[in-house]
């Protein structure tokens, strides 16, 4: 057995750590330029689903308490609003936007954000037949009530805590001339 220079030892670990250098600042650039991008595009994703949830209808922002919420209205009349919420989930933070009618109904739920869930079992939280349960929904939901996707409870329950915390505004602010 041969004994190994120095050299020969430490220049495949500066290859490895040039490689990782380079690696970790291309990342880095890449993240960079397009950050800007990936922010514009979740802003446009949220206001086509709140545009969806009332079609036709004029939506203007309004805040409660740094929140803020949109006030639907169509030809001058209020049909509801709709509030975007968000709770933590199995990988990260599941965004809804709440779509609540004048009479303090749920209409319908959207989900806008739920890509750090588990392919085929937390972003099932997406899906229709999931989301029908909070329709009509008027007072916060418990878990016992919560049919939640098979093998994804946390991203289940991050849905409906988004859920209830839209209630819990819509509470805060339906009792004032909005």
């Amino acid at each position: 057995m041969q004994n190994k220079t120095f050299a020969e030892i430490a220049r495949p670990a500066l290859v490895l750590f040039l490689v990782c250098l380079l690696s970790a600042t291309a990342l880095t650039v890449a993240n960079s330029l397009t950050r800007e991008n990936i922010t514009k595009n979740a802003a446009q994703r949220a206001s086509d689903s709140r545009s969806a949830i009332f079609p036709g209808a004029s939506l203007t922002a309004q805040a409660i308490d740094g929140t803020t919420y949109y006030k639907a209205e169509k030809n001058g009349v209020l049909i509801g609003y709709a509030i975007d919420a968000s709770a933590k989930g199995y990988g990260g933070d599941v965004g809804i936007i709440v779509g609540i009618g004048a009479d303090g109904k749920v209409l319908t739920v959207q989900v806008v954000a739920a890509d750090g869930e588990t392919p085929g079992l937390g972003q099932n939280v997406k899906d229709a037949s999931f989301l029908e349960q909070f329709k009509n929904l008027q007072s916060a939901m418990s878990e016992t009530q919560l049919d939640a996707v098979a093998s994804a409870t946390y991203s289940s329950r991050a849905v409906m805590e988004g859920v209830n915390d839209a209630l819990s505004l819509y509470a805060r602010f339906a009792g004032g001339a909005q």
